[in-house]
């Protein structure tokens, strides 16, 4: 099982403070994919909103890992926008396709 402080350790960047606060990120974990066991990036992040009338509120994103854990693309929808998940049981049902 990968653990975060491994791809912590490939790509300290990603995780910096500066970054975080950048794309609203909030929270990360390692998920496997049900089938092949690939290692995923799930990230709990803040949805942006018009900043105006709607209240934020948190989603979970997945981005790709590869074989040197370095962190991928995040997974796009069938229109290729991010995909997002409103929680981790979500984000499981749909990495069990991997």
């Amino acid at each position: 099982m990968i653990k975060l402080s491994e791809v912590t350790s490939v790509q300290p960047e990603w995780f910096s403070l500066e970054n975080m606060r950048f794309f609203g990120d909030k929270e990360y974990f390692i998920m496997t994919g049900g089938k092949t066991g690939r290692p995923f990036l799930i990230r709990k992040t803040q949805a942006w909103t018009d900043m105006f009338s709607k209240t934020p509120y948190d989603h979970y994103c997945i981005n790709s890992l590869d074989d040197a854990l370095k962190i991928g693309e995040i997974v796009k929808d069938e229109k290729g926008l991010p995909q997002q998940f409103d929680n981790t049981d979500e984000v499981r049902v749909f990495l069990n396709q991997y």
